[in-house]
């Protein structure tokens, strides 16, 4: 169990101090919770005139998309504790270069007429 002082001397840890010491569940519903305010932030700019003082500036899509990283990987090391963040977010980007690729794919092959 990786302890607070050792965080404070090294915050690359602080990842998986949380992970170990917060609630599995706990963490999993932060990583919801997350999720969604990005989901609410995107729909809020997309559906709010832009003088609508309730529709968000751009950049808090930014900052929420980045909130959904970090509680997902505390998420992802929650729930795959026997795996390093670093092994963790490789799989991530090894996912999203497959998906690239088939996206990729079938732009070329014009499979879709409305959209990839």
């Amino acid at each position: 169990m990786i302890t607070k002082k050792e965080v404070i001397e090294n915050k690359d840890l602080l990842f998986q101090y949380l992970a170990q010491s917060n609630d599995w569940s706990y963490n999993i519903d932060k990583a919801i919770e997350e999720s969604l305010e990005f989901g609410e932030c995107l729909v809020k700019i997309k559906t709010k005139n832009r003088n609508n003082p309730k529709r968000p500036d751009l950049n808090e899509a930014i900052k929420e998309y980045g909130d959904v990283m970090m509680r997902g990987l505390i998420a992802l090391i929650t729930l795959f504790p026997n795996h390093s963040p670093e092994d963790l977010t490789e799989e991530v980007f090894t996912h999203i270069d497959k998906k690239i690729s088939n996206l990729y794919n079938h732009m070329i092959n014009n499979d879709y007429e409305l959209g990839l």
